[in-house]
């Protein structure tokens, strides 16, 4: 009797999304200690974590600002 090693693949369709983010120090510097504190091999299994902690709902492109925006109205609190 021959027995497969490790864990048993998992089950269902399997989607893939790509994320690249871009973090500037002094206005993400909490993003950045987050994934800094992650131990290698596991940012993916802690966004998952933080995102379902969050709760994510649905999230319509109207109500999102524009990154320029923000920059611009920090600008102006700062100045």
């Amino acid at each position: 009797m021959t027995r497969k090693r490790g864990r048993p693949r998992e089950q269902g369709e399997e989607v893939e999304i790509i994320l690249h983010l871009r973090l500037r120090r002094g206005r993400d510097d909490d993003l950045i200690d987050f994934f800094a504190s992650i131990p290698p091999r596991r940012k993916v299994a802690a966004v998952k974590m933080a995102l379902r902690a969050g709760g994510i709902t649905t999230v319509r492109l109207e109500d999102l600002p524009d990154e320029d925006d923000l920059e611009e109205a920090l600008d102006a609190l700062l100045l």
